[in-house]
């Protein structure tokens, strides 16, 4: 996962209905996070060749109030697959913002480390996030950056 600031502008485009731009320390931030779906099933069916796939997407943060409570919620701009039927399936019945590139992955084990790459090819040219995780698990931080944006539980689309 990679957070990157930006100006609440840019988003507000894609801001759902009834939501806000959920700011931290006054902040707008949006992330490019990529993952692996491992042992997926489709109404409890493995599809062949579907099991295992990488994603890459982009995302920014909300607040919506629902009852005088606040939830806290993620807007994906885009999400990015190698598998076509995967794509067409979350936009024609979730109306997500799915498109399908080519894709591949690298993740290495080692003692200490665990560096981490994801790719994807847009106009001929591969595109990569990576990163090289500390394999020692911490706590996070109550009220820090990383805390803040992992609390939020909600998936919006426009």
């Amino acid at each position: 996962m990679a957070n990157h600031t930006i100006a609440a502008a840019a988003l507000q485009p894609y801001l759902p209905a009834k939501s806000e731009i959920d700011l931290f320390n006054d902040k707008v931030y949006m992330s490019l996070v990529g993952f692996m779906f491992m042992n997926t099933r489709l109404f409890g069916f493995k599809i062949p060749s579907h099991i295992n796939f990488e994603e890459v997407n982009l995302r920014f943060y909300v607040r919506y109030c629902d009852n005088g409570q606040w939830k806290r919620g993620t807007v994906f701009i885009k999400e990015t697959v190698h598998k076509p039927d995967i794509s067409f399936i979350d936009n024609a019945i979730c109306y997500e913002n799915y498109c399908t590139k080519m894709m591949r992955h690298c993740i290495t084990e080692t003692t200490h480390e665990l560096p981490v790459n994801y790719e994807w090819k847009h106009n001929s040219k591969w595109n990569t996030l990576m990163a090289i995780v500390n394999r020692t698990a911490h706590s996070m931080i109550t009220g820090s950056e990383d805390a803040i944006i992992a609390a939020h539980f909600q998936g919006y689309l426009k």
